[in-house]
């Protein structure tokens, strides 16, 4: 009798660690950074890096030759005032093709971009994809009030709120708890209010658990039995008879004597 009531103590005191851990292991910390301000001004003079005359005689592939690298390591493109001033600049040398000074900014500011934001989507850092998203939906402002680069400001927006909506199902993924982070929630609403959509993954336990919570019980029970393996339901029935027989004792102990 001793020895079982041993074991009742410690399968409740392990059950009573595990819910602990996860409660202390949630990030509930609600300090988010700011709005960053850019400032306006760029050093960067676009003209002085490119040969004039063979983009006026159409000498030289543009979208190939446009001196990306340069570009982001010296100029402010976090600046819409810098960018269209550069958009303006490049009219100027190109100004038979204008759609194509477009698509070189598009892929300036997404894929020429991205390998320099690699580590927000490898390593999980909430305050960082937040500052990324802060400065990508202004993008889609940005093209209702300007018409003429409404698709260059839509392409880079689509291209990071999608990027960052599936780096957010990826670290869903690798760990389902996060999801009840509040800076995790938090992104995910963002997304979502963007109309990016974010399938966070949702496990076995987690079912079970949201059923007991919202008193589904005959799906509970239902996918408890037959979804499970016969050890699991073996462990299931363990769990429930050394319920039952702590009952017992207690009525035993406290109601029948």
């Amino acid at each position: 009798m001793k020895k079982i009531s041993t074991w009742i103590s410690i399968l409740l005191t392990i059950g009573l660690v595990a819910i602990v851990f996860l409660i202390v292991r949630a990030d509930t910390g609600d300090n988010i950074p700011q709005q960053r301000d850019y400032g306006y001004n760029s050093k960067f003079k676009l003209a002085d890096h490119l040969t004039s005359n063979s983009i006026r005689n159409r000498d030289i592939d543009i979208i190939n030759n446009f001196p990306y690298k340069t570009y982001l390591d010296s100029a402010n493109f976090h600046s819409i005032r810098a960018i269209n001033n550069d958009v303006q600049t490049l009219d100027s040398l190109n100004a038979l093709d204008k759609r194509e000074n477009r698509r070189v900014f598009s892929r300036l500011l997404t894929t020429e971009l991205s390998p320099r934001n690699t580590a927000y989507f490898v390593t999980y850092c909430p305050d960082s994809l937040l500052v990324l998203i802060q400065w990508a939906e202004k993008f889609q402002n940005y093209a209702e009030l300007d018409p003429d680069n409404e698709l260059l400001y839509q392409s880079v927006y689509h291209y990071w709120m999608d990027s960052i909506a599936n780096t957010l199902q990826n670290f869903s993924e690798e760990m389902p708890s996060r999801k009840y982070d509040f800076k995790f929630k938090y992104l995910s609403t963002r997304c979502k209010e963007q109309r990016m959509s974010i399938g966070t993954k949702i496990t076995s336990a987690e079912k079970g658990i949201n059923n007991l919570i919202y008193g589904k019980w005959g799906h509970f029970i239902n996918a408890t039995w037959n979804q499970t393996s016969l050890l699991q339901k073996m462990l299931f029935l363990l769990i429930g008879s050394i319920t039952l027989y702590g009952y017992f004792c207690i009525i035993k102990k406290h109601l029948l004597q």
